[in-house]
C-alpha cells in the first residue's frame, strides 16, 4: 500500500496555539545524528546509528508530546545503552499546516488538519517526517551534568551545529508525570518511513555545486538548475557529462534519457556509490564498487571503449595500492573526462580535498562532474558544516 506523503509546510504561516509546547522525545546521539542531517527523521534516516526511541513506535510519522512527556517514552529513549542521556527538543510549529494525528488524554485518536482543528484535547502529535531542524527552539536537558555532556560530545564532530541553539536544563520536564500513556494503545498508523541516502546525496551535489559555481559558465549553470526548480528552461549546462544534473536532482535517480555514453557511465557510478550507502549488508568500500562498476560496464561493450574500461581499471587498481605512474602521466594516458573523473576519485576520499585539488589538465567539466561524485560518496553527513554555509 502506498500513501501520499502530506506536505506540511505552508508558504502562509499558521496560528497553532501558542501556549503549548511541543516536545520531541529523544537521546543525544540520536539527536547529534539529526542536527548533522538537518532533518528531524525517523530511523531509516539513520542508517545504522539509530538508536531506540519513541521515533520508531510509528515510523515515519514525528511523536510531539505536549507540555509533559510519558516517562515510558523517556525510559524508552535510554534503553538501548547506558551511556545514552534522555533529552527533550522544543519545535516551533508555527509554518506547519496539513493533516497530522492528534491523540488525546483517554488514547483517542484522529485526524486533524493542522492548526485549523487543534483542540486543547490533544496531548500527542503525530507529524509525517522529516521535518527540518530548523524548527527547533531549544534542546532541553534533565541536568546540568547531561548538557555540559552534550555540548563538550558536539566539539568532537565537525558537522552538527549547535552554536545557535538554545540550550536549556528543567529537570520537572523528565518527572514523566502525564496524562497520556505512550504508545497510545490500539492505534496503528501507515508506515512511512523511507531511506533518505539520495535526499542526503541531492544536498551535498547541491552544496558542492555552489561552491564550484565560480569556475565558468557551466559551474553558474549547474548550481542554479540544482538550487532553482523554475530555472529557465532555456539554461543549459553545455558539458554533456553533467548536462543531467537538474533531471537528477528531480528524480533522484538516474534519469532514463541520456544523451551518449560517457553520460551513462558517469550516472551510472554515482548510482552504484547511493547503491552502496543503501545497502547496509554491503561492506565494500567505495573504491570496490567503482573498480566492480567499470569492469561490469567493459562487458556491455567491444573494441576500443571496453579495452580504454578495462585498462582504466586496472590502472585504478594500481593507484590504490602503489602506483607507478604520475598523476600527470595518468591524466594522459586516459584524456576522456570519465576517466579523469573517475582517477581523481581515486587520488582523494574527501569533498574537501577535491576542492584543493588542481591540475593543468583538468577542464571545467572535470571539477564539477568530480563534484558530483564526490558529493554522492560523502553525502551531506559528511560534509563539513564551512561547506554547507
Amino acid at each position: 500500500m502506498t500513501t501520499r506523503r502530506p506536505t506540511l509546510f505552508s508558504s502562509i504561516p499558521s496560528t497553532p496555539p501558542q501556549d503549548s509546547r511541543w516536545l520531541l522525545a529523544t537521546n543525544q546521539r540520536n539527536l547529534f545524528y539529526m542536527l548533522a542531517a538537518g532533518l528531524i527523521m525517523s530511523p531509516e534516516g539513520f542508517a545504522d546509528k539509530y538508536y531506540c526511541d519513541p521515533l520508531d513506535t510509528f515510523p515515519g510519522w514525528l511523536p510531539l508530546f505536549k507540555e509533559k512527556t510519558p516517562m515510558s517514552a523517556l525510559e524508552y529513549a535510554v534503553s538501548e545503552n547506558k551511556h545514552l542521556r534522555p533529552c527533550l527538543v522544543s519545535l516551533n510549529l508555527t509554518n506547519l499546516q496539513g493533516r497530522v494525528r492528534a491523540v488525546s488524554a483517554d488514547n483517542k485518536a484522529k485526524e486533524i488538519i493542522f492548526p485549523d482543528e487543534l483542540t486543547d484535547s490533544a496531548e500527542i502529535l503525530l507529524i509525517p517526517g522529516p521535518l527540518p531542524v530548523t524548527i527547533i527552539e531549544s534542546i532541553i536537558f534533565k541536568s546540568g551534568t547531561d548538557k555540559n555532556a552534550f555540548n563538550s560530545d558536539s566539539r568532537n564532530y565537525g558537522n552538527i551545529p549547535v552554536t545557535d541553539l538554545i540550550r536549556t536544563v528543567k529537570p520537572e520536564l523528565f518527572s514523566g508525570k502525564c496524562e497520556v500513556s505512550w504508545p497510545p494503545a490500539g492505534l496503528r498508523l501507515d508506515n512511512l518511513d523511507t531511506p533518505l541516502v539520495r535526499i542526503f546525496s541531492a544536498g551535498a551535489m547541491m552544496a558542492m555545486l555552489r561552491i564550484m559555481a565560480d569556475l565558468g559558465d557551466d559551474g553558474i549553470a549547474a548550481s542554479r538548475l540544482a538550487f532553482d526548480d523554475e530555472a529557465d528552461e532555456a539554461l543549459q549546462v553545455t558539458a554533456p557529462l553533467i548536462s543531467s544534473v537538474k533531471k537528477w536532482q528531480r528524480l533522484g535517480q538516474v534519469p532514463e534519457e541520456l544523451n551518449g555514453i560517457p553520460e551513462k557511465l558517469f550516472w551510472g557510478a554515482v548510482e552504484e556509490l547511493i547503491l552502496r550507502q543503501e545497502s547496509t549488508s554491503n561492506p565494500t568500500n567505495d573504491q570496490d564498487v567503482m573498480l566492480e562498476y567499470l569492469e561490469s560496464s567493459s562487458k556491455k561493450f567491444e573494441g576500443r571503449l571496453k579495452l580504454a574500461l578495462l585498462r582504466l581499471a586496472d590502472d585504478l587498481k594500481k593507484l590504490s595500492g602503489f602506483g607507478d605512474k604520475t598523476i600527470t602521466e595518468l591524466f594522459e594516458r586516459h584524456p576522456k573526462s570519465f576517466s579523469r573523473v573517475m582517477t581523481i576519485f581515486f587520488l582523494r576520499d574527501k569533498c574537501g580535498e577535491l576542492l584543493n585539488f588542481r591540475h593543468p589538465l583538468l577542464t571545467e567539466q572535470d571539477y564539477l562532474a568530480a563534484a558530483i561524485l564526490f558529493a554522492a560518496r560523502e553525502g551531506w553527513l559528511g560534509l563539513p558544516l564551512e561547506l554547507r554555509d
